[in-house]
C-alpha cells in the first residue's frame, strides 16, 4: 500500500485554519456559511436551474382544484390525473395546488417514460426553483406514494413539494423505485421535502424510509432540497447511481436510523457519482454519504467531488458504540476530490483502494456525551484499508476543537 500523508501537523491549531503559513481566525459557524456560499458556486456550476428534464410527448395540464375535467390544455385543464396515464406524455399540476393520493400510484398510474411537475398559471411553463410555488403531492396512511416497477421505465418526477403528514407510523416513501434490481432508470429532481417522519410507533426505531428509495440502476436524483427528515433523504441499490447538486438536511434523531444518501449493493456497482451536493446529519453514528455491501468488481469505480458533507459532534450522545463517519466508502477506484468533510471522528473511510485529493478536513469534535476522551475518540481525518493502493494527496486538515488525532491512518 502507498499513501503520502499530507495532512501534516501545521493543521492542529485550535481555533484557526491554517494552510502555507498562513493563520485566519474562524469558528465553526463562519465557516460554515464559507462553505454554504462555495457550495452553492458548485451546485451552480452543474447546472442547477437550467439543466432538467424537458416535456415529453403530449403535455396535459392538471389543476386539482377546477370544477369541469377539461381536455387537459393550458386553458382548459383536467382536474385529475388519470387513473392510467398515457405512456411518454408529461402531466403539470397547476402551481400552489395539491394532488392528494388515496392509495400509492403504479403500473398504468404511472406509465413509462412519462413526466411529472409543476407548471405556472398562465404561462404553462415549468417550475423548479421557486419552492413556494410548487404543486403538493401529499399522501397519508400508506407507505408509498409512488411506486414504480419493472414496467415503469424512465419515468421523471421534477419540481414537485412531496408532503407526508404521517408521525411514527413507519416506512414512507415519496417514491419507491421497483423492489427488484430491475433497471427502470427513475429520475427525481428539484423535489422539495420539509417533512418526513419513518419512525416506528413508540420511537423505538426508523426502518428504511426516504424520500427516493430506489432498488433501480441509473437512478438519478438532482438538485432536490430535502429537510425536514426523520430517515434516509436517498436511500439507493443498483449499478450506476447519480446524486448531484441535493442540499439535504437531517432533524436529529435519538434512534439509530437516518443517513443522508445510502448506497447499499450485492452486485457491482458500476460508477457512482456524488456532485456538488450539501449534506448534513446532525445524529452522532450515522453518515452524510454511505455506500456499503457486497459483490464489488474490480472495474467498479467512483467520483465523489465537491461536496459539503457536515458531520456531528461527538458530543451527542451515540447511538451505538462508535463515533459518526462522516462518509463511509466502500467502491473501490473511487477518487474524492475537493470536498469539504467536517466533524465526527472520521472524516472518510476508506474500506477499499481509492484516491483522496485536494480536500478539506474539518475536526471540531468534543468531549463524547458518555464521558472523557479516550483512543478512541481521536479524530482521524482519512482512515484507508489495509491493503490495496490508496493515495491521499494535497488535503487540508483544520482544527477546530476536540482532541488531537491522526490525520491518515490505515488499518
Amino acid at each position: 500500500m502507498a499513501y503520502d500523508k499530507t495532512l501534516t501537523a501545521e493543521g492542529w491549531v485550535v481555533g484557526d485554519v491554517v494552510e502555507r503559513g498562513v493563520q485566519l481566525v474562524m469558528t465553526s459557524a463562519s465557516f460554515k456559511l464559507f462553505c454554504r456560499r462555495l457550495w452553492k458556486t458548485w451546485r451552480q456550476a452543474e447546472g442547477y436551474g437550467t439543466v432538467f428534464t424537458p416535456n415529453t410527448g403530449t403535455v396535459f395540464y392538471v389543476d386539482v382544484t377546477s370544477g369541469t375535467n377539461g381536455a387537459g390544455t393550458l386553458a382548459d385543464p383536467m382536474n385529475a390525473v388519470p387513473a392510467a396515464v398515457t405512456n411518454g406524455a408529461t402531466y403539470l399540476l397547476k402551481e400552489g395546488t395539491t394532488w392528494v393520493l388515496t392509495s400509492n400510484r403504479f403500473g398504468t398510474g404511472i406509465g413509462s417514460s412519462t413526466l411529472f411537475g409543476t407548471y405556472e398559471a398562465g404561462t404553462g411553463r415549468r417550475l423548479l426553483t421557486e419552492i413556494s410555488r410548487l404543486a403538493t403531492i401529499q399522501w397519508s396512511g400508506f407507505a408509498n406514494a409512488f411506486f414504480p416497477g419493472p414496467t415503469n421505465t424512465s419515468v421523471t418526477w421534477s419540481g414537485l413539494r412531496a408532503y407526508c403528514p404521517d408521525v411514527q407510523q413507519g416506512d414512507r416513501r415519496f417514491i419507491q423505485g421497483a423492489s427488484t434490481a430491475t433497471a427502470i432508470s427513475p429520475v427525481a429532481e428539484y423535489i422539495f421535502c420539509d417533512k418526513l417522519d419513518s419512525r416506528l410507533p413508540g420511537n423505538t426505531a426508523v426502518p428504511p424510509g426516504a424520500v427516493v428509495f430506489s432498488f433501480s440502476s441509473n437512478t438519478l436524483v438532482r438538485f432536490c432540497t430535502l429537510r425536514g427528515l426523520i430517515c434516509d433523504a436517498v436511500w439507493c441499490q443498483g449499478a450506476n447511481q447519480s446524486f448531484i447538486g441535493n442540499d439535504i438536511v437531517l432533524l436529529p434523531s435519538d434512534v439509530d436510523g437516518p443517513d443522508g444518501i445510502q448506497h447499499n449493493n450485492t452486485e457491482p456497482v458500476g460508477r457512482l457519482t456524488a456532485v456538488a451536493n450539501w449534506i448534513e446529519v446532525p445524529t452522532n453514528q450515522k453518515q452524510c454519504l454511505i455506500d456499503n455491501g457486497t459483490g464489488y468488481a474490480v472495474t467498479d469505480s467512483g467520483y465523489v467531488a465537491r461536496n459539503v458533507l457536515w458531520g456531528p459532534n461527538i458530543a451527542l450522545p451515540r447511538l451505538g458504540t462508535n463515533n459518526h463517519k462522516v462518509c463511509e466508502w466502500g467502491a473501490p477506484n473511487t477518487l474524492f476530490e475537493s470536498n469539504v468533510f467536517f466533524g465526527g471522528q472520521f472524516g472518510l473511510n476508506m474500506s477499499q483502494a481509492g484516491s483522496a485529493r485536494g480536500n478539506i478536513f474539518v475536526s471540531a469534535s468534543g468531549v463524547p456525551a458518555d464521558g472523557a476522551l479516550t483512543a478512541n475518540d481521536a479524530y482521524i481525518g482519512v482512515s484507508l484499508p489495509g491493503s490495496g493502493t490508496a493515495r491521499v494527496t494535497n488535503n487540508t486538515l483544520i482544527r477546530l476543537s476536540g482532541a488531537g488525532g491522526t490525520a491518515v491512518a490505515a488499518f
